[in-house]
């Protein structure tokens, strides 16, 4: 077991569509208010000159224990451009990939890190568990639920090495991804 102290974060948070404009800040939220604060948030808002307005406007930069930068691009480049544009900006040990329509557990980081100092990881992710709007569907059961982006049934419950993750809750350390 390699022993680090104190690993720094990076989330990266891309959003695009101005309708999800609360959703985002939901999920901001959630991760501002996280139980590991050794951490950056960069948002890139792709392409809404708009919504970056709206973003900076709103308080999050000036938030308790926010480290937030918000960057605009300034044409729609879609979602791999945009992380590719937060991982260039990012300073932490930890990359960590984050939806603007996602809500994280209080101990989200403090999880993830947790896999970087005591299993010596170069990726990790979680379990991501759908938020229904109105009920869970009758007609899409749990091993289907990779089709929606969220953990399906069969997905590991324990510590282990998986194929595939979700998009919403990976990391990776920073000197694998930046290569």
């Amino acid at each position: 077991m390699v022993e680090r102290l104190n690993m720094f974060v990076s989330i990266i948070l891309c959003t695009h569509r101005s309708e999800r404009y609360e959703d985002f800040i939901e999920a901001i939220n959630s991760l501002l208010s996280q139980s590991y604060n050794n951490l950056e948030i960069i948002v890139v808002v792709d392409g809404n000159k708009e919504l970056y307005d709206k973003i900076q406007k709103s308080g999050i930069k000036e938030a308790d224990k926010a480290n937030v930068k918000v960057i605009l691009n300034e044409e729609n480049l879609g979602l791999s451009e945009s992380r590719n544009k937060g991982i260039k900006e990012a300073k932490g040990d930890i990359i960590a990939f984050f939806d603007d329509d996602a809500v994280a557990d209080e101990d989200w980081l403090k999880e993830l890190e947790r896999m970087y100092r005591e299993y010596d990881a170069i990726a990790a992710g979680g379990r991501l568990m759908p938020k229904w709007i109105t009920k869970k569907p009758k007609l899409l059961p749990e091993e289907y639920y990779w089709l929606i982006g969220a953990t399906h049934k069969g997905f590991p419950e324990e510590v282990t090495e998986v194929r595939n993750t979700f998009g919403s809750n990976i990391s990776f350390k920073a000197d694998v991804i930046s290569q």
